[in-house]
């Protein structure tokens, strides 16, 4: 198979059914394109998808290389300030052109505003790329992460043998239970309790 379908298959395998996106790059197998006119209306509506489904589904944002990731940071650098985990996927015209004059850096210049980016320099690499991206999404406190799909990688082919993948789990953490259990005996014994907490007690099903 292709990288593309590769990618298609790990988004479907993921349980995405949506992918937020600017026409010059749109999703296959399945998976229905919400288009956009601008990035960085793209990246609020997979925003806004994070946050009303709680995190356990994650928005999943396709945009062109070059101007289009670029016109997505502002839209990026919101979510990361408010902890929503998205998946950032910006097109790139080929590993050949990296570090040309031209060329935006979208891995380098992300790093500020996610938990995690990278981009793919080979097709055999898809699946271990979208593996590492997924396991931040789903670990620790949520942010945007980056994964960065050039051409040539997409274009490439990879086996079955190679196409080894496994969506990947959501790992939680648990506070200290001594601390659990005096924060419980406070609200039981308080009068007029008042609980002050933000989206990560959705995204933790607490």
């Amino acid at each position: 198979m292709d990288g593309k379908t590769a990618f298609a298959n790990i988004l479907a395998q993921e349980g995405v059914d949506v992918v937020f996106c600017f026409p010059n790059t749109c999703a296959a197998a399945g998976i229905r394109p919400i288009i956009s006119r601008m990035e960085r209306t793209a990246v609020n509506m997979a925003d806004a998808y994070s946050r009303v489904n709680n995190g356990n589904k994650n928005g999943v944002v396709i945009v062109q290389g070059g101007p289009g990731i670029e016109n997505a940071f502002s839209g990026v650098a919101q979510a990361y300030a408010d902890s929503s985990p998205l998946l950032m996927v910006p097109n790139h015209p080929g590993t050949r052109r990296h570090g040309m004059s031209s060329d935006f850096d979208a891995a380098r210049n992300y790093q500020g505003i996610t938990k995690w980016a990278d981009s793919a320099n080979h097709t055999d690499r898809i699946p271990e790329m979208m593996r590492r991206a997924y396991t931040q999404l789903r670990t620790g406190r949520p942010y945007p992460v980056l994964v960065e799909m050039p051409n040539d990688v997409l274009a490439g082919e990879i086996s079955e043998e190679q196409f080894l993948y496994q969506p990947q789990r959501k790992r939680r953490s648990a506070g200290d239970p001594r601390d659990v259990s005096r924060v419980a005996e406070l609200l039981v014994n308080a009068r007029r309790p008042v609980i002050y907490a933000g989206q990560g007690v959705l995204y933790a099903e607490a």
